[in-house]
């Protein structure tokens, strides 16, 4: 037997006791024991009469399945769908995409990035000038005619610019005909404490109209239960399926520019052992997959006003969890239901920062602030990976951040800090939106 070759796949029911005899998707994997029984036996406690007890009971036998595997397109979707519960797919339609700009200003820690409000090839159209008066003592504004939009930079006694990146995001997020057209943010890897300079009048570009021919978009988002599934597992000539399965937690990870790692972890009421080999929808083992290199986008807001903190995201996980809970009937070895609990999910990032202000920022709620205070500061993410003409969007709208002081370390080197949070919200989108494009359609 070679443990080498082995797969597993994922087929989603219809119904608890609608078992699935193929699976919809199936590949190779990292790791895992892959379809399993969860044995309870224990021993008898009883008196004997010899020195060791009398024997040992069974009490259940719990399927289940566990395995690291990659987030392809097709099936990555599936999986988010188990595991939050609600889906919404197009009908072969791509979403439109925002137009975006992002400056390559001389000098450090001044780069913004400026993002069409509308997905759409308008957006193209739309324009930003960072214009230095030639005055003394001018004040920072912004002017908007049509979609054109001209930030006003302030200057000092001498003429020379004064505007910082973080003042310019600030005041073209204020200005409600420039908020109309755009949002401003830092660049990724910027603080934003840098002085802009001068910026002739240059177009957003990469917007794009909404698209067909196959492209499907599948927007996920949490719901009360989760749908039922077929999980199967090969490992060479042993073939089994666990049925009537729910995901119990799924973690999505990433490091650098690796493979996105895709962890899932199933809870079952039965498992059937199977004589011929597994027949997949779709074989993916050969395809491509998401990687931390196809991070093309990465919002992170750290108190709900656009803070970055010049973060670089270096790798990072977010993790589902279902907390299941299985009903073990008298008279059955096996789970007759499994019932949802309280949903948790938590993103954690690593990311390397030019200072520690983003830790004195979620301690205190200020950059600059010297008191711990009591509020808890939310904020925002928001990650795409894009590998056309796939994509993964994964959005949270009410982040609650912490972060730890790095260690010092006499070999030196920066800092990297490790963001942790939970994601909360008043309706199931603002908790977390998973938005996958693919070839796949409803799920």
């Amino acid at each position: 037997m070679n443990m080498k070759l082995s797969a597993v796949g994922f087929a989603l029911q219809s119904a608890k006791g609608a078992a699935k005899t193929q699976p919809d998707f199936m590949g190779p994997v990292a790791g895992g024991s892959l379809v399993t029984f969860a044995l309870e036996q224990t021993e008898d406690e009883l008196t004997s009469a010899e020195i060791v007890g009398p024997g040992e009971f069974r009490s259940s036998a719990a399927a289940a399945a566990d395995y690291e595997s990659r987030a392809w397109p097709q099936s990555v979707a599936g999986l988010l769908y188990a595991a939050l519960g609600d889906i919404d797919s197009s009908s072969g339609t791509a979403p439109a995409v925002k137009a975006v700009l992002t400056t390559a200003l001389a000098g450090a820690n001044n780069d913004l990035t400026f993002l069409a409000m509308a997905g759409g090839t308008a957006g193209n159209s739309i324009t930003v000038h960072l214009d230095a008066p030639d005055e003394a003592d001018a004040e920072l504004s912004v002017d908007v005619a049509s979609s054109a939009i001209t930030v006003n930079l302030a200057t000092g006694s001498g003429k020379a610019i004064t505007s910082t990146a973080s003042q310019v995001r600030a005041a073209i997020n204020a200005d409600a005909e420039a908020k109309a057209l755009i949002t401003a943010s830092l660049a990724p890897g910027n603080s934003g404490v840098g002085v802009v300079t001068a910026l002739v009048a240059t177009n957003l570009a990469g917007g794009a109209a909404a698209g067909s021919g196959g492209t499907y978009s599948h927007v996920i988002t949490p719901a009360a239960t989760v749908p039922w599934a077929t999980v199967f597992g090969k490992k060479d000539s042993d073939l089994k399926a666990a049925v009537d399965c729910k995901l119990d937690e799924l973690r999505i990870e990433w490091e650098g520019n690796q493979p996105i790692k895709v962890n899932a972890t199933w809870a079952g009421c039965d498992a059937d052992y199977a004589s011929a080999d597994y027949t997949p929808g779709l074989d993916e083992a050969l395809l491509d997959y998401f990687r931390g290199i196809h991070l093309t986008t990465a919002t992170i807001d750290l108190d709900g006003n656009g803070y970055t903190g010049g973060t670089a995201i270096l790798g990072g996980s977010l993790t589902i969890k279902r907390n299941l809970a299985a009903d073990i009937y008298s008279g059955s070895m096996l789970a007759g239901d499994i019932f949802e609990a309280a949903l948790e999910i938590d993103v954690e990032l690593k990311v390397r920062v030019p200072d520690l202000l983003p830790v004195r920022l979620l301690l205190t709620g200020a950059v600059d602030g010297t008191a711990i205070t009591g509020t808890v500061p939310y904020g925002e993410l928001d990650l795409v990976f894009a590998n056309a003409p796939d994509s993964l969007e994964l959005a949270a709208t009410r982040v609650a951040w912490k972060a730890g002081e790095p260690d010092a370390d006499p070999k030196g080197g920066p800092a990297e800090l490790t963001l942790t949070g939970r994601c909360y919200g008043s309706t199931p989108a603002s908790v977390l939106t998973a938005t996958v494009v693919n070839a796949h359609g409803p799920y």
